[in-house]
């Protein structure tokens, strides 16, 4: 499923994206080779935590709910990243109560978005991961978030776009 456009870059159908491949320890358990496509994929990601901080800070954060959005994104980012995500980091992500956060999370593994397992080398922790379902929809909504943003930027003129 992957073609080269005019400039040589490689481009792959989505829903068709090649596996990510795990290395060495580096960083905690282990650093993740992120696959180039999906690496845009990551800065898009990060940039939207990022203006959700920004708009938190111009209003009022009682506007915002979105825990469940909120773990998601964090779950997705720290995947394709190669880190292990405690319970505890899940509930700081999610920026509600940890009693408000864990019931969202049991909402998220019932719709098999993300997966709650025990930690082997420290029994009282608990580790959330995002499944390939929540990868995968992710990953639908990030590509259609950068659709949207590249028609808008071929839309408007140059001289019309904020500095």
């Amino acid at each position: 499923m992957s073609n080269k456009n005019r400039q040589g870059a490689s481009t792959v159908a989505p829903g068709h994206w090649p596996p990510i491949t795990s290395a060495a320890a580096v960083c905690g358990t282990r650093a993740t080779l992120i696959h180039p496509d999906q690496r845009w994929r990551i800065a898009l990601a990060e940039a939207i935590l990022r203006a959700r901080a920004v708009r938190r800070d111009i209003f009022n954060p009682g506007y915002f709910g979105e825990a469940a959005f909120n773990m998601l994104i964090d779950l997705y980012i720290c995947r394709q990243r190669g880190r292990t995500v405690y319970q505890n980091d899940a509930y700081i992500a999610s920026m509600v109560p940890a009693t408000t956060a864990y019931r969202w999370l049991l909402v998220l593994k019932r719709d098999g978005m993300v997966q709650l397992s025990g930690d082997v080398s420290d029994r009282r922790r608990g580790i959330v991961s995002i499944t390939d379902t929540g990868v995968a929809r992710v990953d639908a909504m990030l590509d259609a978030w950068a659709a949207i943003t590249g028609e808008m930027i071929h839309r408007f003129p140059r001289d019309l776009a904020p500095n």
